[in-house]
């Protein structure tokens, strides 16, 4: 499996006239950005957080690393990803290898970090939630990495009312294994695992634009190169569930409730 994505990967991006040791972060985030709306979605959530050179961060469901090594090049943090998916923690940090980078990426569980308490000035978690069952477990794992005055940025996908888009989507295959919260669940789940937001945001407008033009680039490997051929089915589902007021798209930050 390593070996197949890794060559799919090779392939689409040497196609793209793209030489991965002297890249940036940036050149192909096409490739590794596997979250609604890639990189500038990334850079903006950064901001929010107010991610500073020299900080501490975790990347929670890194995927092949594209935040990780964007927020290490671009914001000067010290970043370590963590992903369940083995292969893409394999080819990540072969690809961070390959372009110099400082991110390091780990592969483990959301809720159950191999992290100490306190180690991480910020945590950043995109499109992650919507994929774990245990949201209370998964909250409190980062709410114990995160150190007093750090900052937890997320950028997750929610319901709307208890709908469900059309599957299958970037989360999952099919609806018995996608776990949307609502946002009244999600901010509860928060604040049961001792975190409250302190700024937040929903970006439906803005991703909905990013689908489209997504689907308008039929010829664009990017991201099918990873989630394979199903993926411009999985963007339709997404964007219709967008425009069906279905789901919602929020980002922002939040702190630990106990320094508030």
């Amino acid at each position: 499996m390593r070996a197949a994505l890794k060559e799919r990967l090779s392939v689409a991006i040497s196609q793209e006239g793209i030489n991965v040791p002297s890249a940036k972060a940036s050149d192909i985030a096409r490739f590794d950005q596997m979250h609604t709306r890639g990189l500038a979605s990334t850079r903006e959530l950064a901001e929010i957080a107010g991610f500073q050179p020299g900080m501490e961060i975790l990347d929670i469901g890194c995927g092949l690393g594209g935040p990780a090594r964007v927020l290490a090049e671009e914001y000067g943090c010290l970043v370590r990803g963590i992903d369940y998916n083995e292969e893409y923690v394999h080819v990540g940090n072969l690809l961070s290898k390959t372009m110099g980078s400082t991110a390091v990426l780990d592969h483990g569980s959301a809720l159950d970090l191999p992290y100490q308490r306190d180690r991480f000035d910020g945590v950043l978690m995109q499109h992650v939630s919507m994929a774990v069952s245990e949201k209370l477990r998964l909250f409190q794992e980062v709410e114990r990495v995160l150190s007093p005055e750090g900052t937890f940025a997320f950028h997750e996908i929610l319901s709307i009312d208890g709908q469900h888009p059309a599957y299958p989507t970037p989360w999952a295959a099919e609806r018995e294994l996608s776990h949307l919260q609502t946002k009244q669940e999600f901010l509860s789940s928060l604040s049961q695992a001792g975190l409250t937001v302190v700024k937040g945001q929903e970006t439906d407008r803005e991703a909905a634009a990013f689908f489209e033009k997504a689907l308008s680039h039929t010829s664009s490997r990017g991201l099918s190169s990873v989630f394979g051929p199903q993926f411009p089915t999985m963007v339709r589902n997404v964007l219709q569930g967008l425009q069906d007021k279905k789901i919602t798209i929020v980002m922002g930050a939040a702190k630990r409730s106990s320094q508030l």
